[in-house]
């Protein structure tokens, strides 16, 4: 287009030299501007660095050409030529941008279909592990009423344990909250103390606030799993280093609320490795599905100790409602 346009104008080619820097400059301007600035401004928001790491190429490129031009004597106005000369790079900045638009739009609908197909493989595998819970629930109700004659404190524990089965048996795809998946975590913990009495050396503290809990959502299973494998992979019979679990929900100073989920465990370097397919990489990937950005995992480890903390970021609660 510049050939032809000076061609039809009867303008003079610039020199070699000239050429090739605009030549070059564009090009790598292009490419960094591509490659390097946008992706720091849109996803970074690192605005003032990188306005900074623009204006300091383009004056490096500025300095190049008024070099250039005054060892070949060619007349010019500097403040004319900064303006001519950041109007053009301004320009391909933009039909850049509008490229890389298109290529980042392409690029979130891969990882979006490719996101929502291994979402629809974990709900088949996850579903092909049940059994019907309308046969579950009918036999559980079965064996309490036999129970109940028998023992009344055998009878509420069969219960609590009813209420954790049919909530693992819940469909997937319904609605489910905090509230219920911390109540089935309390209940988990509750029937290990049971078991292990004394020995179990386990720390809980629930922060969660039951009415709000209620309103929160939250993929079923996913904080049970991760508890579940305090017992398949850790070691919580150590009376100096127990097993530590807590749950926190509040709200900060924009009056977004947050929910934590920390838990610490010994490493039990005997536990025999056992996988059913589901552990911190679903955990991971699903929630990762539902909250986006608005939900973070750490996970610190080391040959004596495991820790991992999750927080979520719910929005503001407005009129018994969670907004994001």
């Amino acid at each position: 287009m510049d050939v032809l346009a000076r061609f039809v104008n009867g303008l003079n080619f610039s020199s070699f030299q000239i050429i090739a820097l605009n030549y070059f400059a564009g090009g790598l301007f292009n490419q960094f501007w591509f490659f390097v600035i946008l992706p720091n401004l849109y996803f970074r928001k690192k605005w003032i660095t990188q306005v900074l790491v623009f204006l300091v190429l383009f004056g490096v490129f500025i300095f190049i050409k008024v070099h250039l031009l005054s060892k070949f004597q060619i007349e010019f106005v500097l403040g004319k030529l900064i303006t001519s000369e950041f109007l053009r790079v301004l320009i391909f900045q933009i039909f850049t941008s509008a490229i890389w638009g298109f290529y980042i739009f392409c690029e979130s609908q891969r990882e979006k279909n490719k996101l929502e197909m291994d979402y629809e493989v974990l709900l088949i595998q996850h579903k092909s592990l049940q059994l019907s819970s309308h046969f579950l629930n009918n036999s559980l109700t079965q064996f309490a009423s036999e129970i109940l004659p028998l023992s009344k404190p055998l009878f509420n524990d069969f219960l609590r344990f009813s209420d954790l089965i049919s909530y693992s048996y819940k469909e997937t795809l319904s609605p489910n909250f905090l509230f219920e998946e911390i109540k089935a975590i309390e209940i988990y913990i509750g029937f290990q103390r049971k078991k292990f009495g004394e020995r179990l050396q386990f720390l809980m503290s629930n922060k969660v606030d039951p009415d709000l809990g209620k309103q929160l959502p939250l993929p079923k299973w996913t904080m049970m799993t991760l508890v579940e494998n305090i017992f398949k992979h850790g070691n919580c019979f150590v009376p100096d280093n127990p097993c530590v679990l807590n749950l926190d929900l509040r709200e900060s100073n924009n009056n977004k609320v947050h929910f934590t989920f920390y838990l610490k465990n010994s490493r039990d370097h005997n536990a025999v490795l056992f996988s059913t397919g589901f552990g911190i990489n679903t955990v991971n990937r699903i929630l990762k599905y539902h909250f986006k950005e608005k939900y973070h995992l750490q996970i610190e480890k080391n040959e004596k100790e495991f820790q991992l903390k999750i927080d979520i970021e719910y929005g503001r609660i407005i009129t018994n409602r969670a907004f994001g």
